[in-house]
């Protein structure tokens, strides 16, 4: 019973959040299923479908302390990492120089006149 309960919630769910929230009860049912050493007496306690989730959330993050930068942009990339920034988020972390990298010599000297007509 407590199994079906488990997927019936998943399903209740619904498709948006239902990745992250199977991957997590997925990882704490693996753990309380399979997770006893060789020779050690499985776990026969009683957990709601909450519990197995919020075993497996815990699981996730114990391994999420150890993902380094390298490790997190191995698996997502640059590209997509940076795509959940804002270019104005991003600003204060930029010399000045390299906020103006890239960009055209005649696009610089327009804003530049644009300053100028602003402080007249």
């Amino acid at each position: 019973n407590v199994k079906k309960q488990a997927f019936k919630q998943l399903k209740e769910l619904g498709f948006v959040s239902i990745a992250n929230e199977l991957k997590w009860f997925i990882s704490g049912l693996m753990q309380l299923w399979f997770g006893a050493a060789e020779g050690e007496e499985k776990m026969n306690m009683k957990f709601t479908p909450e519990e197995v989730t919020e075993f497996g959330k815990q699981l996730g993050d114990v391994w999420l302390a150890d993902l380094t930068v390298d490790d997190m942009l191995a698996r997502f990339g640059r590209e997509e990492v940076l795509s959940h920034f804002k270019p104005v988020d991003m600003l204060p972390y930029l010399k000045p120089v390299d906020r103006l990298a890239g960009l055209e010599p005649e696009i610089i000297e327009e804003y530049l006149k644009q300053l100028k007509k602003r402080q007249r």
